[in-house]
């Protein structure tokens, strides 16, 4: 299940290990070791596997002397190895200023074992620390205009709809450059075997445009077990549901490029329902339309079931992903509940939001709303100018907004618990909105800030407007436990509920134009943060310390030596 957390949470090397490579997520977790009939990088055809892209920190711009094996055995080809820049890695600009990642495209050998196996990238005789790919049987084609299996997507599609359920494991789908069609594509019926939809390595693929959905799942339940990797893909707008892609149990979406231009109607550019949804590295942009604003279209949306009996949905991973320039309401927007009394609504929980970029956003950044419960991690996103929006609309023009309740009729089975740690929020709401701020923790009917875990957080408010919507319920008197170590800056004193507050300017590397919100040496924030010990790393790649203080906000400038990591 945290096999998208990334490797890095085992890394507990020597100080060097600060600068070791570091495996952020994968497109591809699971695939044969053979069976592959590309030659490209002079392979024999079918003697080796599965084509995988790994992004990460400290991989350097190119391979050089570095290596990444799986299982102990050496890739087989390298394609790729450099900046998480178009073409090259996918469609995503992950290389954006924020975040700086870098990507291996590499081939599974034939030799290695089957099973479970660690996947290591060595730079400069630095080992990362593993992520897992599982080597298992199944069938590799390829689209093409000529040498592949299928000279369209659909024609694919369609044989593995026909002639999946014989073949044993699961299948990987390669689309090479051109292959991408702008009517989009009809989702084969549901498989219990994973399918995965990718993009062959600096190949151009777009499925769907402004007028088209990218995908139509005609099927119930034919949503699940699918990764799509590395596609440009489209959200179509009216009359359709303007939704690009829809994620079911086990669903992954990775390395997209994910617009929706014309969005409208009660969706989202993406979303899903489910146990185990990934969304890591995307970029998604120009979702939503700005003369149609639409309050009930959003940016990322995940939900679940409500069609009773009620049940828990749990383990979403929405990682380094890249948000911006968008009209939809929310960024991320988590709900699930239908209002009425009683509530078949399914319960959403075990959320992992981590080292998501956010900028313009129109309403909430990240929005945890009726039906989130239990215990959920938002760490390290940085939020840039959002809780914006139109003066027509009545909305929470805030960064975070905590406003979560259980579903009428549900007896409470879980303890909710949100863990806001070491985020960036920069100049969040506009001045005309009632509510506006940085942060929304509850509200005059829904008493849940209490339920926060709020350590470590940069709250820069250069616009002057409140660190704390006015639309709040704080309790007044918190566990001081769960409140402290946050830097406050720009809209007057910190909440003197913070214990441990920083009331100082955080020395930010620059907050004009698109801004670097990177900390200066001598930042009042370095190493004043809370003590968490929760292994992840920054928006950088930085290793933030495990028992020493981090520091504020979303980059760790400091990198204190002697401290397990």
């Amino acid at each position: 299940m945290i096999w998208l957390v990334m490797a890095l949470v085992l890394l507990l090397s020597s100080p060097a290990s600060a600068q070791a490579p570091v495996i952020a997520f994968m497109d591809l977790i699971e695939g044969p070791a053979k069976g592959n009939s590309d030659t490209s990088q002079g392979q024999r055809a079918n003697v080796n596997g599965t084509i995988v892209t790994l992004w990460g920190t400290n991989l350097g711009t190119s391979q050089g002397s570095s290596t990444v094996t799986v299982g102990g055995v050496p890739a087989s080809a390298v394609y790729y190895w450099g900046t998480a820049t178009p073409p090259n890695c996918g469609p995503a600009n992950l290389h954006n200023g924020y975040q700086n990642l870098q990507c291996v495209i590499f081939q599974v050998a034939g030799a290695t074992p089957s099973g479970a196996q660690n996947v290591v990238v060595t730079v400069g005789a630095v080992a990362s620390a593993p992520a897992t790919f599982t080597v298992r049987s199944g069938a590799i084609y390829f689209v093409a205009r000529s040498g592949g299996n299928f000279t369209s997507i659909q024609a694919a599609l369609n044989f593995i709809d026909s002639a999946c359920c014989p073949i044993p494991g699961g299948q990987v789908i390669y689309v090479k450059d051109g292959m991408g069609t702008t009517a989009g594509v009809n989702w084969p019926h549901l498989t219990t075997a994973q399918l995965s939809l990718v993009a062959y390595p600096g190949a151009s693929v777009q499925l769907g445009d402004a007028s088209h959905d990218a995908i139509q799942y005609n099927f119930s339940g034919s949503r699940g077990h699918t990764t799509y990797s590395k596609l440009s893909v489209f959200g179509g707008g009216p009359p359709a549901l303007s939704a690009a892609v829809q994620l079911g149990p086990n669903g992954r979406a990775i390395g997209l490029l994910i617009q929706a231009p014309r969005g409208q109607g009660a969706t989202a550019a993406i979303g899903g329902s489910g146990n185990n949804l990934s969304v890591g590295g995307c970029e998604l942009t120009n979702v939503g339309d700005p003369a149609n604003f639409d309050t009930l279209y959003h940016v990322l949306y995940f939900g679940g079931n409500r069609d009773g009996p009620p049940r828990h949905q749990s383990d979403r991973f929405i990682l380094w992903n890249y948000f911006h320039d968008n009209s939809a309401l929310r960024a991320i927007n988590l709900f699930n509940a239908t209002g009425s009394s009683p509530d078949p609504s399914d319960t959403i929980h075990g959320y992992r939001i981590i080292n998501n970029v956010i900028v313009a956003q129109q309403g909430s950044g990240i929005a945890l709303l009726a039906g989130t419960v239990g215990e959920n991690w938002i760490i390290g996103n940085l939020l840039i100018r959002t809780g914006q929006g139109p003066t027509t609309q009545a909305l929470n023009f805030v960064g975070i907004e905590l406003r979560t309740y259980w579903p009428a009729g549900q007896t409470p089975d879980l303890t909710n618990l949100f863990h806001f740690w070491g985020n960036t929020i920069v100049n969040s709401g506009v001045s005309y909105g009632a509510s506006r701020g940085a942060l929304l923790l509850g509200d005059a009917s829904v008493q849940n800030a209490s339920q926060a875990d709020l350590r470590g957080n940069l709250i820069y408010q250069g616009n002057g407007l409140p660190y704390l919507s006015p639309s709040s319920n704080f309790p007044s008197a918190p566990n001081v436990a769960r409140y402290s170590n946050n830097l406050w800056f720009g809209a007057g004193r910190a909440p003197s509920w913070d214990t441990n507050s920083v009331n100082a300017d955080p020395l930010l590397v620059s907050t004009s134009g698109a801004g670097d919100y990177r900390l200066q040496a001598g930042s009042p924030a370095i190493g004043t943060g809370a003590t968490i010990n929760y292994a992840t790393t920054d928006l950088d790649g930085n290793v933030r310390p495990m028992t020493a203080p981090w520091d504020i906000g979303a980059y760790q400038l400091s990198r204190p030596k002697g401290v397990v990591r």
